[in-house]
């Protein structure tokens, strides 16, 4: 029995028409044909899913979803920052999808990876991405991969503070002096 429940429908996470087009946006390949998109993230109540973009498409190598599902785990368990983060992988190999009902590859290496920070109110905000080697990714530690998440929030963050001054501090709280996160983060993802 898998640990995770699959969701098929963009509709059960609610997502932004915002978020849906970035996501069909860093599936797209640089040709500008349409690709394919596979992602994990963590919802409110910490269960774990993964959804598939297409579904013929299979799912990428067990320890590519593992390293996505951890990766979203850990971001979106203490460093959500009011928002969450998806943890997707992209460019699957032409043998990632179902033909007239048969598996070609039970284990696809996908090509690439992205992060997306999403805000509260559901737009993705940045985007980390790689096209590496996957065994590349697993040399780094994750802690360093987590801290390379954190860094590009905190850049992004201070590029919008340098922009909007003031009114970005409408927009986050004071964690650390103990005020509660706004309740509108509870409504995102159910």
């Amino acid at each position: 029995m898998s640990r995770h429940r699959e969701i098929r429908k963009d509709e059960d996470l609610k997502f932004s028409a915002t978020l849906r087009q970035r996501l069909a946006d860093e599936a797209t390949f640089d040709d500008g044909k349409p690709g394919a998109i596979w992602f994990a993230l963590r919802r409110n109540d910490g269960r774990m899913v993964e959804v598939k973009g297409n579904a013929l498409l299979i799912a990428p190598h067990p320890m590519q979803v593992s390293w996505a599902m951890d990766m979203a785990n850990w971001l979106n368990k203490d460093l959500h920052h009011d928002g969450f983060w998806i943890v997707a992988f992209t460019n699957p190999p032409a043998n990632a999808y179902l033909f007239q009902g048969v598996v070609l590859e039970p284990q696809p290496l996908y090509e690439r990876w992205v992060i997306i920070w999403v805000d509260r109110e559901g737009d993705p905000q940045f985007t980390i991405e790689n096209d590496d080697e996957f065994i590349e990714t697993m040399m780094v530690s994750p802690d360093d991969q987590v801290e390379l998440c954190e860094g590009a929030w905190r850049e992004w963050h201070e590029k919008m503070r340098a922009g909007f001054g003031k009114a970005l501090d409408k927009i986050t709280y004071a964690a650390a002096q103990g005020e509660a996160a706004p309740s509108s983060r509870s409504g995102l993802i159910h």
